[in-house]
């Protein structure tokens, strides 16, 4: 029983015992106390009781009718309900990130939030594990799981291939990883789309496409529209054992090409680990947008790959922050794992000082320009419209 119960219980008490009429009805009022109440109210913190004596519960009967109410133990809440609901409100335009990215993401978002310089104030100074604890129950609601189509390659192919070494840890800029993300519902077969995903290692900037099926020409292709779209020169790329990837196609075009050939490597099969960085924006820049339904039809595909180009991308790389695993230690069964200051890709780029004064220059005229609430509105109203066409999608299958 809490605090507060208690104190209510013997007000209560207090008031029935102060309104009876005579010492002789008080005093077996007290002895019913003692043998009924008191157990409940006069435990200790490990719930041992200690029968009280007939005078203590006298004055505690007494006095509680004049005592003033009890005041909540601890410190008292540095933030107000206003602070929190505003910080449930740029979590989720901010794309649902931890604690510690969302601190480094706050100082970039915070001024263009109609909220009062009081709360501002408050938000700019709140401590990544603070953000954690009053959001605890509030991620609830977003959670899901995964799927997975990879076809593995077979024959000599994979022979020219070479397997990548993960062990070396990516100092510059231009290893991509690369892999793809089915849109299949809740069944594999048929034809469907397919988001081909690229991830800079050493900054974390992240491209993507649709196509509808999945082979080795839609593949390539999306991988050359994607170079381009790239702040950064690809250097090196590296991918999982799907057909999609191990084939002669890609090879001609990246590998063997004649202008600037690109380095490719392979995963080993059956670790997945080993694309752990495009594995992980897998889910944050394509499953946190367009979800797990399936997908069949080219307007659908034609409106994401709107959103993917232009505020998507935009918005994912220059103001949602990432944190990149520095140290990783084995103590007995468990690991000790200490990252780095979270960042966006933008500011990974810019600290890097591995571009070129033209890119850096575009990357810096092309941030001076974007408003990241705006962004969230325009990307929320797209990506209704595109759940708007998927219902339309299943109302006419069911039609049919």
């Amino acid at each position: 029983m809490t605090n507060e119960l208690k104190d209510e219980l013997l007000y209560s008490s207090a008031l029935e015992y102060k309104n009876l009429p005579s010492k002789k009805s008080q005093s077996s009022y007290i002895d019913f106390f003692i043998q009924s109440i008191a157990p409940i109210i006069y435990k200790d913190k490990n719930g041992n009781y200690k029968q009280p004596h007939r005078k203590t519960v006298i004055n505690n009967l007494n006095n509680i009718l004049y005592r003033e109410p009890r005041k909540p133990s601890g410190c008292n809440n540095t933030y107000t309900s206003d602070d929190i609901s505003n910080l449930e409100t740029i979590w989720i335009s901010m794309g649902y990130p931890c604690g510690k990215r969302m601190v480094g993401m706050i100082p970039d978002w915070i001024d263009f939030y109609n909220f009062s310089m009081e709360s501002k104030s408050q938000l700019l100074k709140i401590s990544a594990a603070t953000i954690d604890r009053y959001l605890s129950d509030f991620k609830e609601k977003y959670r899901r799981q995964n799927n997975c189509s990879t076809v593995p390659a077979k024959g000599h192919i994979k022979k020219k291939i070479a397997l990548r070494d993960t062990g070396v840890r990516v100092e510059k800029v231009g290893h991509i990883e690369t892999d793809t993300v089915v849109h299949c519902g809740d069944y594999i077969w048929g034809t469907f789309g397919n988001t081909s995903t690229t991830t800079d290692l050493f900054s974390g900037w992240t491209e993507a496409r649709m196509t509808f099926g999945k082979n080795a020409e839609l593949v390539v292709k999306t991988l050359e529209e994607m170079e381009l779209a790239l702040p950064i020169q690809m250097t090196n790329l590296y991918f999982d054992n799907g057909i999609e990837y191990i084939n002669h196609h890609l090879i001609n075009t990246f590998a063997d090409r004649a202008d600037k050939p690109i380095v490719v490597a392979r995963g080993r099969a059956g670790r997945s680990n080993d694309q752990c960085h495009v594995e992980q924006k897998n889910n944050v820049f394509v499953r946190n947008l367009i979800g797990y339904s399936r997908i069949e039809s080219q307007e659908i595909i034609d409106a994401v790959n709107d959103l993917y180009k232009n505020e998507w991308s935009l918005l994912f790389n220059y103001f949602y922050t990432q944190q990149k695993l520095i140290e990783k230690d084995r103590i007995g069964a468990k690991y000790r794992k200490k990252y780095d200051k979270a960042k966006t890709p933008y500011q990974r780029l810019i600290d890097s000082k591995q571009l070129t004064p033209e890119q850096e220059l575009k990357l810096k005229e092309i941030k001076s320009k974007l408003n990241p609430v705006k962004l969230t509105e325009i990307v929320q109203q797209k990506k209704a419209k595109i759940e708007t066409l998927i219902q339309k999608q299943y109302s006419y299958k069911k039609a049919s």
